[in-house]
């Protein structure tokens, strides 16, 4: 294991882009106190700030592949910062509520709902196929191509064909 006391941020996120996991670990260690101060300067609320702190690494995480080493780790992180702050703030507030015992699990009856495909008169016997092999049996785009002899870009604009042809019968609004 390599000691990275005296690596620069730079070189962590190298190492962590190439899999080394000690390397983010450093690296987090550095940087949770800096994105903290900057996320406490706009959110006052706790939870909301873990909230957004968490997203933060999540994103560095998920985008570590794009980062560029001539760019400072640290100015980087903060513009993930600000984009999951604006993110965060965009979305409607919704009302916190602490769950007590009186509020239980409530059993839901759902009554079986039955949707006819074959009876639908707009779509195309494709259509008709594709969407029954996507949400009747549950089969993923890839599995419907290899079965149909299609390519996967194809099933899916089959599937948005049938989908939209769906929308525009059955919602008042065509969304």
């Amino acid at each position: 294991m390599k000691d990275y006391r005296t690596a620069s941020d730079e070189e962590l996120m190298r190492c962590y882009q190439q899999g080394d996991y000690a390397a983010f670990e450093r690296l987090y260690l550095r940087c949770r106190g800096h994105v903290n101060a900057w996320l406490r300067r706009r959110l006052r609320d706790d939870r909301e700030r873990e909230d957004v702190f968490q997203n933060v690494f999540i994103k560095l995480h998920k985008t570590r592949a794009r980062y560029v080493s001539r760019y400072p780790v640290l100015a980087w992180l903060y513009v993930i910062c600000r984009c999951e702050l604006l993110d965060h703030l965009k979305k409607p507030a919704l009302p916190w509520v602490a769950l007590r015992d009186e509020h239980g699990l409530v059993e839901v009856q759902h009554e079986d709902v039955h949707f006819d495909l074959d009876g639908e008169q707009r779509l195309t016997a494709d259509e008709k196929t594709v969407l029954k092999l996507k949400y009747f049996s549950e089969q993923d785009y890839r599995s419907i191509a290899a079965r149909l002899g299609r390519s996967e870009v194809g099933v899916r604009k089959i599937v948005s064909r049938g989908l939209q042809k769906l929308r525009l019968k059955y919602t008042p609004s065509g969304l």
